[in-house]
């Protein structure tokens, strides 16, 4: 059997106190007996019938009723268990007239200091479960129903409780609630007619985790109607509630018990200020199988603005979003019966938008609700920065425009289906259809068609919503209007005509970009372009690579091309350089691999004197000059193979102080040659004349060269050949190791002839220079050099040549006998041997051989001023050993005979005078006798 509510139960309690002090006050008016003895006998009477002890501090019985002063009832069974019930004063005006005509009427009742207390055990039993349980029983059966009628009625006319208060404790879950201020009136109460009812407290406790502090308070007209659930009516006049400055405010009416009928208008409101209206009909279905009601709603709300900060503030744990609602109006219908929500019609409209929809929830409460629904609607959205709403998450520095928004969707089987959207920004305008499926798992699927047409201010690359770190970041993209539109199936991203325009011109995008939502892209693209770019700095370009120092005149960019990471397909590229024209067309294949080239380039013209202005390093050189060139590009990045041709005029360079000027000619090349004949130009202050032919340069190259210089500065050459080389130096110091060791350079072969009218250096100047050879092998270490050459030098003057051999490793080699000549000089000094260091040559002549690094010198002739010189033998270039045999004829002095070993460094000798005499008069004989008989 349901527990009765505790309410009914003290009110019996009342109402028993009452009849029992009415008799009270019947006996003394009859018998008069003193208060004393009365208050006993009521408080004895109590006591048996209620089971708990009673105390009274005063008692007052006349013809004006009951009073009672200090009524305390204790817990069961005595006070040391605590009171449950307390009044400071309690008095009772019955109807006398009503009393005649055997009817209970209370014409008034008033209770001040109420207090009660109501605890749940931990068995789930309350304290007032027990009143009257200790009662001896009594032969007297409830009154049955008179069957001419329903039974007596009850009926108060006034009753007032004044300064009550109620306290609840739960001893299993430890929960409390108090209820202090409690002020009631009641008029004209009774089962059959409408009586009023204001009552007001003061309700202190937690709803789960959130305190409540909250002030209540009801008045209205209630319809009974007999106890009959289905006829009870109520007017409410006023209702609120009220906690942290949050009030709800209502009134309407209720029809019915069982199936409730409410017309109410509400009011929330916020410090005074009214922020939402709500009137409309709420109708709640009889208990249908297992209990189950169904509500129907059709309600109309107003608000002139809400901030929800203050419902966030008043349910922290429902997540409840920080926005601010602009003054609006609405309408909802709809329908709840538990397993089912449906939404007949919503409507919301305010000056800047208007929302309208329909849905319903299906299966609710299950594992697999079902959803549908569809809403149209037109609203103005405000700029939503990162950060700005929590439930919005944007990229850091990333931020929604402000636009006007008006769409057509809706929602059913998972599935979100897109009619249509459109926005309009400042920037431009944009749409949107499609669908986007499996909306409620992990990975949506989306399936978009997309259109767009805005115009983009500039930015920098800082300001955008990825990290850039570097240089980069500091790049700024200029403004451009973007066009066109793209579709978004699954991962994947088309470009659909996609147009971006700016002040330096147009890119056009088509093409996929798969896997690209997925992270992990891979692009297959078509790109046109046609750019007119402003001149340009490395400041302007801080990509990687980009030259310090870059100064790019005003260019003109046509390109037509697709990519995918499997190849590059360059349909068309026309770059225009201030004067300087270049076009490019064809393909790479594996870009990011191997790189198997297939490309063509051509250009009209080229001028240096632009050209080289670009960078630091080609301002350097002082490039001047003009031609054209076409060249195809084949192989692969390991081994390109390039072909072509190129007419170039008045060519001319500063390389490393070495000034080049006035060359002019022709190149052919292809994969196995490149030929370049006939080239005509200045090194310094020399003319040069060349046939120049390297032939299979991709593999073991050879070199076929025909010189003629009429004047040539060695001196400045080998110079600016060793600051070459020192700055080449530094710069790869400052590059990181490479992961694997270089592979060593092919050897290469040459074969020439190389005419020098007159040839100048520090340390020497000479005419009539010729040389000629037929070298293979050559590699830096001179350990597989083979072949031939020879050298005439006619006559000049020579200083500390050692200096002048340590530049190079040709001309080492050339002037080695030479060089072995000093240093005998040295070694035996004195008056035999000259000073090589310083001389005048009459003429230089060497006849020399090469096999895998060893240098045979067949003949090596030298006449000088100071001697007369010729060298046999060989010498091991790698180690620098030495094996020779050298004639020195000095004036005035008999021939010597030198074996030299050792080193070039460190040579070893061993002098003959003696026998190099006895072969001299050999010869002289021979040649004399070789005379006589020829008379």
């Amino acid at each position: 059997m349901a527990r009765q509510f505790p309410w009914l139960k003290i009110a019996s309690v009342f109402v028993l106190v009452a009849i029992l002090g009415m008799g009270a006050a019947t006996v003394a008016l009859k018998a008069f007996f003193p208060e004393p003895k009365i208050r006993a006998m009521i408080v004895d009477a109590a006591r048996k019938q209620l089971g708990r002890e009673v105390k009274l501090t005063g008692i007052g019985v006349g013809l004006t009723g009951l009073s009672l002063r200090g009524l305390e009832i204790s817990e069961r069974p005595n006070f040391e268990a605590g009171t449950f019930l307390s009044v400071e004063s309690f008095s009772l005006r019955p109807s006398w007239r009503a009393l005649l005509q055997k009817r209970l009427v209370v014409a008034s009742a008033l209770a001040e200091g109420l207090e009660v207390k109501v605890i749940k055990a931990a068995d789930g039993k309350f304290n007032y479960e027990t009143l009257a349980a200790a009662a001896p029983a009594t032969s007297a059966a409830p009154a049955a129903k008179s069957p001419e009628g329903p039974p007596a009625e009850f009926n108060i006319r006034h009753l007032r409780i004044k300064r009550g208060s109620v306290e609840y404790r739960d001893e299993a879950t430890k929960a409390s609630w108090t209820v202090s201020d409690l002020a009631l009136a009641l008029d004209d109460f009774s089962l059959s007619e409408p009586f009023n009812v204001d009552v007001s407290f003061h309700a202190r406790g937690k709803a789960g985790d959130r305190p409540v502090d909250a002030a209540l308070s009801f008045a209205g007209t209630v319809h009974p109607e007999r106890g009959d659930p289905a006829k009870f009516k109520a007017e409410i006049s006023r209702f609120s509630v009220e906690q942290d400055g949050i009030k709800l405010t209502a009134k309407g009416r209720v029809a019915g018990l069982d199936a409730p009928d409410t017309t109410l208008d509400l009011t929330v409101s916020v410090a005074g200020k009214t922020l939402l209206s709500s009137s409309g009909d709420l109708r709640v279905s009889a208990p249908g199988e297992g209990g189950a009601r169904s509500v129907d709603a059709d309600l109309k709300l107003n608000t002139s603005g809400i901030d929800t900060m203050w419902l966030a503030k008043l349910m922290p744990s429902a997540g409840v979003p920080a926005l601010k609602i602009p003054a609006a109006d609405a309408v909802v219908v709809g329908h709840w019966d538990g397993a089912t929500a449906s939404l007949k019609t919503l409507k919301l409209t305010w000056p800047e938008g208007k929302v309208e929809g329909s849905g319903t929830a299906k299966q609710l409460g299950s594992k697999t609700p079902i959803y549908e629904g569809q809403a149209r609607f037109g609203l103005d959205v405000p700029e939503i920065r990162a950060g700005q709403y929590s439930y919005i998450p944007l990229p850091p520095k990333s931020f929604v425009p402000a636009m006007r928004l008006d769409g057509d969707v809706a929602y059913g089987g998972d599935e979100l289906m897109i009619s249509s959207l459109a926005g309009k920004t400042k920037q431009g305008t944009f749409s949107a259809s499609g669908a986007v499926r499996k909306l409620g798992s992990a990975k949506p699927v989306p399936d978009l068609t997309l259109r767009f047409d805005l115009n983009l201010p500039a930015f920098k690359v800082s300001e955008l919503p990825v990290a850039v770190s570097g240089p980069l970041s500091t790049l700024v993209v200029p403004a451009a209007r973007v066009e066109g539109g793209a579709r978004i199936q699954n991962d994947d991203l088309t470009f659909e005509k996609v147009s971006i325009a700016g002040k330096s011109g147009t890119l056009k995008l088509n093409g996929l970009l798969a896997k690209a939502l997925a992270g992990t892209p891979e692009p297959a693209l078509e790109l046109q372009a046609d750019l007119d770019l402003p001149a340009l700095t490395d400041k302007d370009l801080p990509f990687p690579g980009v030259p310090k120092g870059l100064d790019l005149p005003p260019s003109r960019w046509a390109a037509d091309l697709s990519y995918t990471p499997r190849a590059v397909t360059l349909r068309k590229l026309d770059v225009k350089l201030a004067n300087n024209e270049l076009s490019m067309e064809g393909g790479v294949v594996d870009p990011g691999g191997r790189a198997a080239f297939d490309l063509t380039l051509k250009c009209k013209r080229f001028v240096l004197e632009e050209l080289t202005k670009i960078t630091q390093n080609t301002r350097d050189l002082k490039m001047s000059g003009s031609g054209f060139f076409a060249l195809a590009i084949t192989g692969n990045k390991e081994k390109p193979i390039f072909g072509g041709k190129l007419q170039f005029k008045g060519v001319g360079a500063t390389v490393a102080d070495l000034a080049l000027a006035d060359f002019t000619g022709t190149a052919s090349f292809d994969e196995k040659r490149i030929d370049v004949p006939n080239l005509k130009g200045k090194i310094g202050d020399g003319s040069l004349t060349m046939d120049l032919t390297v032939k299979d340069y991709t593999k073991v190259p050879e070199i076929q060269l025909e010189a003629t210089l009429d004047r040539f500065d060695l001196g400045k050459y080998l110079s600016a050949k060793t600051k070459l080389a020192q700055s080449a130096q530094a710069a790869k110091a400052g590059k990181p190791a490479p992961v694997a060791a270089e592979k060593p350079p092919a050897p290469l072969s040459t074969r020439g002839r190389l005419d020098i009218g007159a040839l100048i250096h520090p340390n020497a100047s000479v005419e009539k220079v010729a040389a000629t050879w037929d070298l293979y092998g050559l590699t830096p270490d001179l350990r597989r050099l083979s072949g031939e050459a020879k050298l005439n030098v006619g006559g000049g003057t020579l200083h500390a040549i050692g200096d002048m051999a340590s530049q190079s490793p040709l001309v080492k080699i050339l002037i080695f006998p030479l060089l072995i000549a000093q240093k005998i000089g040295g070694i035996v000094g004195g008056r035999i041997f000259p000073d090589f260091n310083n001389i005048t040559l009459r003429s230089l002549t060497g006849d020399y051989s090469f096999k895998e690094g060893v240098m045979t010198v067949r003949d090596s002739e030298m006449d000088s001023n100071a001697a007369q010189i010729s060298a046999k033998g060989t010498i091991n270039l790698p180690t620098e050993a030495l094996d020779l045999v050298m004639a020195v004829l000095i004036p005035r002095a008999p021939p010597i005979e030198v074996v030299v070993k050792g080193t070039v460094a460190s040579p070893k000798t061993n002098v003959n005078v003696a026998k190099a005499a006895a072969k001299a008069a050999a010869e002289a004989a021979g040649h004399l006798l070789e005379g006589l008989l020829k008379r």
